[in-house]
């Protein structure tokens, strides 16, 4: 996967679609340290079956590649909702654990403080 810097991910894109990739796969996002957040699209070209991927690293909101690929616009709304959704780690986060029906047994999961 080609990494590209921030400031080209529009561009790197427009290339990658003048050049016969026109078949959009995938865009996604991973979320790193201090709210940067990894980004990659996935392109084939429909003609060879060859795929291009380039990715990048944000802390801002890219340029919309849907001009490009109309699937790209759900996939950066999609990347968008996850962004706002803080994802704490499971051992970072007290587990509520549950009752049984009798109201007696708390349980926890494994892995987690006072697991099994």
């Amino acid at each position: 996967m080609k990494r590209v810097n921030s400031a080209v991910w529009e561009k790197s894109a427009t290339e990658l679609k003048s050049a016969g990739y026109d078949f959009f796969n995938q865009l996604g996002a991973r979320a790193l340290a201090d709210k940067e957040q990894e980004v990659w699209l996935i392109v084939s070209n429909s003609l060879t079956g060859e795929r291009a991927e380039i990715s990048t690293r944000t802390h801002a909101p890219l340029p919309t590649l849907s001009h490009l690929w109309a699937g790209a616009f759900w996939c950066e709304r999609e990347v968008s909702a996850l962004a706002e959704l803080p994802l704490t780690r499971r051992t970072e986060k007290e587990w509520p654990g549950f009752a049984d029906p009798s109201g007696r047994t708390r349980f926890s999961p494994v892995g987690i403080k006072g697991g099994q």
